[in-house]
Parts: C-alpha cells; structure tokens; sequence
C-alpha cells in the first residue's frame, strides 16, 4: 500500500504527522503547565493550612488567657480567697 502512494500522498502523510506533532506538542505543553498549577496550588494549601494552624493556636492560647485572667480577676476581687 505505501509503495503505491504518490507524491501528493507523501505530501499528505507528512502534513498529517507534522500536525500530529504539533498537537502532541500542545498536549505535553497544556499537560506541564497544568502540573506546575497543580503544585501551585498545592503550595498555596499548604500555606493555608500553615496559616489556619497559627491563627487556631493564637486563637485557644487568648481563650486560655482570658479564662484564666477572669478566674485570677474573680479569686484576687473575692476576699475569702
């Protein structure tokens, strides 16, 4: 089959496969930046974990503060103690 192609045919085919490399190009090139958004975002997550773990300690260590500043507040106000 391929003895019989002509010149046109040759022509053809490599058209084709000169367009099929430039798709599979695109598609490697749409694929890398799509894993360089994927580790992105992962980065991003992360730093949002990193944050939301700071802000929750912040956050128990004034609740502590303020429970036991009140009881300090109570006991020092109370006489008896």
């Amino acid at each position: 089959m391929a003895a019989t192609l002509t010149q046109e045919g040759c022509e053809s085919v490599s058209e084709l496969q000169a367009w099929q490399d430039g798709q599979l190009a695109a598609a490697l090139a749409r694929e890398e930046q799509l894993k360089a958004h994927q580790l992105q975002a992962a980065s991003e997550e992360q730093e949002l974990r990193q944050m939301n773990s700071f802000l929750l300690e912040e956050l128990q260590a004034r609740l502590q503060a303020e429970s036991g500043a009140g009881a300090s507040g109570r006991a020092s106000s109370d006489p008896h103690h």
